[in-house]
């Protein structure tokens, strides 16, 4: 998705993985499609990412966690916990299996849209002003 979006004119993507081989998958692909400069990839935690003090702010957060394990609303939450990785107009967008959906209570994020596609259902949650 983030290479989706620097093809598509955004300036910049970080893109995160715990595991080694699809964090080196993440940097051929990248580097293949040309697109090294406007990308950082990073090897670590998504958790402790979301959780720390926020170095930039994102228009989009697309988080795609392993299924059937209730990553997603735990990534969820630590990104409605720490706005500052989030632009004022900011966007989060989460990947799941639709029988992973449930609602899930947050203070500054709001579920505006659900889109799906076969066995992957894409929500959308943006701030509440």
């Amino acid at each position: 998705i983030g290479i989706e979006a620097l093809s598509r004119g955004a300036m910049f993507a970080r893109f995160s993985d715990l595991n080694r081989a699809p964090v080196e998958t993440i940097k051929e692909n990248v580097e293949h499609c040309g697109f090294s400069k406007q990308s950082e990839i990073r090897k670590g935690d998504a958790f402790g990412m979301l959780s720390a003090q926020a170095d930039r702010q994102f228009e989009y957060i697309y988080i795609a966690p392993p299924q059937y394990q209730g990553m997603w609303s735990k990534a969820l939450q630590l990104a409605d916990e720490n706005m500052g990785w989030l632009t004022d107009d900011g966007t989060v967008i989460v990947q799941i299996d639709p029988t992973e959906y449930e609602e899930i209570e947050l203070k500054n994020l709001e579920e505006t849209e659900q889109r799906k596609y076969g066995s992957t259902l894409i929500i959308f949650y943006d701030r509440v002003h």
